[in-house]
């Protein structure tokens, strides 16, 4: 990486590694570490509320698996579906990068619905709650993880700080004078999610006790999305659907769903706490009932 003429020039290999056929990028490297980085905080998590460590080993099992499927069926039907059909099994090649986020996240509901129906003491939102923290730092390593491998950045821009993505393969073969630089989003968007994420870190570890269900995810949603919404005006959108609402809204897809996902936070802010924590229901039995069936005799005797 190098600065000239008031713009950045980025050149980094987006291999991570390349021995003969064995190629990891970047992205798929800061992918795995986002994962092990969010499984060592919710164990950390688990531990601080008196649950078993195996818990959190089974969770993130499930979540690996919701994501893994959800966000590659999304790159294949939101972006280009053609190289999928041609070879199936790419589909498992998360490593390669493209995973599409919204997707991600439908892919962790849906593993956390499976997760709490094979016996989680806890409920939806309890759950939902701790794991939003350790997304948040997720989301901060796959950002560097874009950068790394010059892939969804922002568009064409004259400030100072703007990248000129060389290692792009669409800016292949083209002079240096040519390349235009662009907002470096996966930086921005990188810096948001840390400091999303040390401020629910800290709220948690300070005021677990106390704070209400839905506080911690409602808080994720409103912060993260409410400033994406505005960094999104700084987006490329190349799919059909957001050039649909581009169109006709003024508004691209990522800006339509932080809309709906910031409503969607305030909402859990202001919903009583009732509505969103399951109640254990106890059975309550009859002392006399009990022993006698245990002792069918024994209450007649006097």
């Amino acid at each position: 990486m190098s600065h000239l003429f008031g713009f950045i020039v980025w050149n980094v290999d987006p291999d991570f590694i390349h021995r003969g056929a064995i190629v990891i990028t970047w992205f798929g490297f800061l992918y795995a570490v986002a994962f092990y980085m969010g499984y060592k905080n919710l164990s950390r998590i688990f531990k601080t509320e008196k649950l078993a460590h195996k818990q959190a080993e089974r969770l993130v099992i499930y979540l690996i698996i919701g994501i893994f499927v959800f966000s590659r069926l999304g790159k294949m039907l939101v972006f280009d579906s053609r190289p999928f059909l041609e070879h199936p099994s790419d589909i498992l090649k998360f490593w390669q990068g493209h995973l599409f986020s919204y997707f991600s996240a439908l892919g962790i509901l849906v593993a956390l619905f499976f997760y709490i129906r094979q016996g989680f003491s806890k409920s939806y939102t309890w759950i939902l709650d701790r794991l939003v923290i350790a997304l948040c730092l997720s989301g901060f390593f796959i950002r560097l993880g874009n950068l790394l491998n010059s892939e969804f950045y922002g568009i064409e821009t004259n400030v100072p700080w703007g990248f000129k993505f060389i290692s792009d393969p669409v800016n292949k073969g083209f002079a240096m004078n040519v390349i235009k630089p662009h907002h470096p989003i996966q930086i921005y968007e990188a810096v948001l999610f840390l400091t999303v994420y040390l401020s629910l870190y800290s709220l948690y570890f300070r005021k677990r006790d106390s704070i209400k269900p839905g506080t911690l995810t409602g808080l994720a949603l409103v912060c993260n999305y409410g400033v994406l919404f505005f960094i999104d005006f700084l987006k490329n959108d190349k799919t059909a659907a957001g050039k649909f609402l581009l169109s006709h809204i003024h508004l691209n897809l990522d800006q339509t769903i932080a809309i709906f996902l910031v409503v969607s936070g305030i909402a859990l802010l202001l919903i009583p706490a009732k509505y969103l924590e399951k109640k254990k229901t106890v059975k309550r039995v009859d002392k006399k009932v009990a022993v006698s069936q245990r002792s069918p005799g024994l209450l007649s005797r006097k």
